[in-house]
């Protein structure tokens, strides 16, 4: 994330043990793993679920493993670009959403 400018650098994952109690308007899946293991979850009003490749699970050398990080990176982003893109209609389309949930599959 580093490459394209974002700091990312002081997140880091979080179970969903850890945000027991709140609610999410939105969350989205990203992995089919992810998908499988947790279609319910249940303290998000909505979910998506969009597939992308593990890259971790289809590499041979560590060049390969980068290259399938940034391709999933850089399919995620045109994902959200398309998917979002109603908000940059003029006027734009608001919807209620005000907290988000990522859920990934974390090795």
């Amino acid at each position: 994330m580093q490459e394209i400018g974002i700091d990312i650098s002081h997140h880091r994952s979080k179970t969903l043990d850890e945000i027991s109690g709140m609610t999410f308007d939105l969350a989205v899946t990203l992995c089919d793993r992810a998908h499988q293991i947790c279609p319910v979850v249940s303290c998000a009003k909505k979910i998506i679920h969009c597939g992308f490749p593990d890259p971790h699970l289809t590499y041979d050398s560590d060049e390969e493993l980068i290259k399938g990080y940034r391709s999933v990176r850089d399919g995620i982003s045109v994902w959200i670009d398309k998917t979002l893109e109603h908000l940059r209609s003029d006027p734009p389309v608001r919807f209620p959403i005000t907290t988000l949930m990522v859920c990934q599959c974390v090795h």
